[in-house]
């Protein structure tokens, strides 16, 4: 993205409403970072002007963050989440050598969660990973995330057999197994895979009939 478009979708998002909201997310965002402190800037100019608050989020694989940035990512309330697939890393994402990106990555989130305590997982379950899924799950809440969400992968390249899917079944299973365990524990947990499915039978709503 440009200055000149980053500009006129501030000047877009502050013109109704009474508050504002912004999410940086890419591609990795962390690689426009001058740009996303000067949009911060703007939005500060904008919500002073028009008398509207504003929040912003940002979405990252984290391999770009360090202090400074996290410093100002705290100090304006930026919250922050972490695309990290837990024990399951490794398999799908790895640097253009080949090698992986799960000891880098898990440097990156404890920083994270030493200046953004409140900062989310996100893990994305790709066939050949999904052994990993309770593993994973139970490993990011144990580093510090209480907010975690998991999404299976789709798409043209993605293969989901009958089998896979099974795996995936019985995963879910584990999970919950956990899960449980941390609301008798009186632990806080929100695992967003399931805390949405048991607000809509709460509410009522079937949101697989969409």
């Amino acid at each position: 993205m440009s200055e000149k478009v980053m500009l006129a979708s501030c000047d877009y998002i502050f013109q109704s409403g009474k508050s504002a909201g912004i999410c940086f997310f890419g591609g990795e965002p962390l690689l426009k970072k001058d740009l996303i402190y000067k949009a911060i800037e703007y939005y500060k100019i904008l919500s002073k002007e028009k008398n509207m608050p504003f929040s912003c989020k940002m979405t990252t694989n984290g391999t770009l963050l360090d202090k400074e940035f996290l410093e100002y990512a705290k100090k304006i309330g930026m919250l922050i989440g972490l695309s990290f697939d837990g024990c399951g890393q490794d398999i799908c994402r790895k640097y253009t050598n080949g090698s992986g990106t799960f000891r880098d990555v898990e440097e990156k989130a404890k920083l994270l969660l030493e200046y953004i305590p409140n900062s989310y997982a996100m893990m994305t379950i790709a066939p050949q990973a999904v052994h990993t899924y309770a593993e994973s799950v139970e490993y990011l809440y144990n580093l510090g995330f209480h907010n975690i969400t998991a999404t299976p992968a789709y798409g043209k390249r993605v293969k989901w057999t009958d089998e896979k899917l099974e795996e995936l079944k019985a995963e879910l299973k584990k999970t919950a197994d956990f899960y449980k365990k941390c609301f008798e524990n009186d632990k806080h947990i929100y695992f967003g895979t399931f805390d949405s499915k048991i607000s809509d039978a709460i509410s009522g709503i079937n949101s697989g009939a969409r």
